[in-house]
């Protein structure tokens, strides 16, 4: 009889990051990354969120191994939380070992000891009894990987992020020969990355930054600032690359890009010649012409550095741009940051200095497009196709595109699952399953996974939307009377005019309900749920909005 295989996604499917797919083989379990997506502004507080793991848990006997293919918070991010609570080892290269490590310290505030099993990105080696190849990809990361698994009735293929390129060097290498190894054998299942699906040809050349950066480095009559995305180790070894064969000096603005040079460049990152990158205290001692700032940050917090700079509002004033400096924004804004990145941008024009702003068209992203798929459909021929890593519209522009190839590919043998749904695969035949999985999403809070309620979510809403009033005054539990206040405060309540009778209604009706309670010798808790009641209904009224009423009572004997 041949082997039980289930196939099946915990995260990554109709939604942005947040990756992790489960591969059961009879009783052996194989997780294929496991990784965070960002909350957006509906979610205050919650710093990051990360896949319910709780079947994992449940079966953590039967967990071979974490299968990683690079080092990006959407593969990674959720290893360290899943990893006490699974302890398997953790098969990936050096470089993305490094940053699993680091951004458990980041989010757990302590270090942990994991079973890291180090592999170079195209190596081939055995779990048990089952052999398990990586082929190298081409990705922004360094040293990232597809995955390939192999079963009694063919290999289960993860392609990871990836695009074809044919020109990088070896650290972004795109293994074609590797490839061509792993389809020399049955390929039962593909399941490939889908954010760039909707987008037409190769991802290659638009992703390079040398074109962009000969223009400006060589048009600077000042310094130059160059702004990237965090998870852009390709784009920064440009940068060094170009400065070490044009004889320019590199300086790292914040200490974000200097703790991951200082990490990855023993990982297998391009290292310039010596003497290319130097520390801060050269840049007033250096040709101006000479200089290339670069600053890496994640998201939002990118926008808020390049704003600081653009103001002025920067402790090192050695950092301040001048109108003869230029400024290379290689980092076209992801999806919600397009307010922040506009306004930060147009901040930078108002220094005067020359702005190059790379689009979306003009620098892409590292993600396989129409063609980058085709390729390795094309290679790799499978008999089933699952489209993973995206929204719903992109998990669907990805499997018409196998559909579109030919006659091979049909409703029949491509899936497009919501996360827990099953691929149940017995006798080299797929089906849907009609078991489920439970899923859904852990916030995390700090070092909290999991504990932010729904309604301590509605509370911070309510503080970031609509503002908050304290309500706070001291009553004698003797004398049954208020001895102290009342004090209000109101914080992000806008009121102008009408703020001066509002808070004199508030107190009102804060210091009777209060009194009436005393009076009565009732409970104080009861008085104060009617104060934010009666208060709620009045402002609701008056102004439209629901701030956040916090009564507060001391009492005193």
């Amino acid at each position: 009889m041949s082997e039980h295989i289930k196939v099946f996604a915990l995260g990554g499917l109709d939604e942005r990051g947040k990756n992790l797919i489960v591969v059961e083989i009879d009783d052996e379990i194989y997780i294929i990354d496991a990784g965070i997506k960002h909350p957006d502004r509906s979610l205050p507080g919650v710093d990051l969120i990360i896949p319910d793991y709780q079947y994992l848990i449940d079966n953590k006997d039967r967990v071979k191994a974490y299968l990683v293919s690079h080092g990006h918070n959407e593969q990674i991010g959720a290893i360290p939380f899943m990893y006490k609570n699974i302890k398997a080892p953790i098969y990936c290269s050096k470089a993305t070992a490094a940053m699993i490590s680091d951004y458990g310290i980041e989010y757990l505030k302590k270090p942990m000891t994991y079973n890291f099993k180090i592999v170079n990105p195209s190596d081939d080696f055995m779990i048990g009894n089952r052999k398990v190849h990586f082929f190298q990809t081409c990705h922004s990361a360094i040293c990232s990987s597809g995955i390939a698994i192999d079963t009694d009735q063919g290999a289960i293929v993860y392609s990871g992020d990836f695009i074809v390129e044919y020109n990088s060097d070896m650290g972004h290498n795109h293994d074609l020969n590797k490839l061509a190894k792993i389809a020399e054998n049955e390929v039962l299942l593909l399941m490939t990355e889908s954010s760039g699906a909707v987008n037409l040809g190769y991802a290659s050349p638009a992703h390079k930054l040398t074109p962009a950066l000969n223009k400006v480095l060589f048009e600077s009559k000042g310094r130059t600032y160059i702004a990237l995305f965090d998870k852009n180790i390709y784009g920064l070894e440009e940068v060094l690359k170009f400065a070490s064969l044009n004889n320019k000096k590199v300086i790292f603005y914040n200490a974000f890009v200097r703790k991951m040079y200082e990490k990855l460049s023993t990982c297998g990152m391009y290292v310039p010649n010596k003497n290319v990158v130097v520390d801060d205290d050269q840049l007033l001692r250096m040709k101006e012409t000479d200089i290339i700032i670069v600053m890496m940050e994640e998201g939002e917090k990118l926008f808020e550095l390049i704003t600081d700079l653009a103001r002025g509002e920067i402790e090192d004033k050695r950092f301040i741009i001048s109108p003869k400096d230029s400024f290379l924004a290689a980092c076209p804004p992801q999806s919600g940051l397009e307010i922040i990145a506009t306004n930060a941008i147009d901040d930078l024009y108002r220094t005067g200095a020359n702005i190059t702003n790379l689009s979306k068209k003009q620098y892409i992203s590292m993600t396989a497009r129409e063609d980058d798929l085709k390729s390795m459909i094309s290679m790799l021929k499978p008999k089933f196709y699952f489209p993973v890593s995206g929204d719903y519209r992109q998990l669907l522009a990805n499997a018409m595109i196998a559909v579109h190839m030919g006659t091979t590919y049909s409703h029949r043998n491509v899936f497009i699952l919501d996360n827990g749904m099953v691929i149940d695969i017995r006798d080299g035949v797929a089906k849907l399953s009609p078991e489920k999985v439970k899923t859904g999403n852990l916030m995390v809070d700090g070092i909290g996974v999991g504990d932010v309620r729904t309604e301590v979510i509605s509370d911070r809403q309510k503080l970031s939307e609509d503002g908050v009033i304290i309500a706070a005054l001291a009553v004698s539990n003797i004398q049954k009377t208020i001895i102290a206040g009342p004090d209000i405060q109101m914080r992000g309540f806008v009121f102008l005019k009408e703020s001066e009778s509002i808070l004199h209604e508030v107190t009102r009706i804060f210091v009777d309900s209060i009194n009436n309670a005393l009076k009565k010798n009732s409970s104080l808790e009861d008085a104060k749920a009617l104060f934010v009641d009666k208060a709620t209904r009045y402002i609701k009224k008056e102004t439209g909005r629901f701030p956040m009423i916090v009564p507060i009572v001391e009492i005193v004997e």
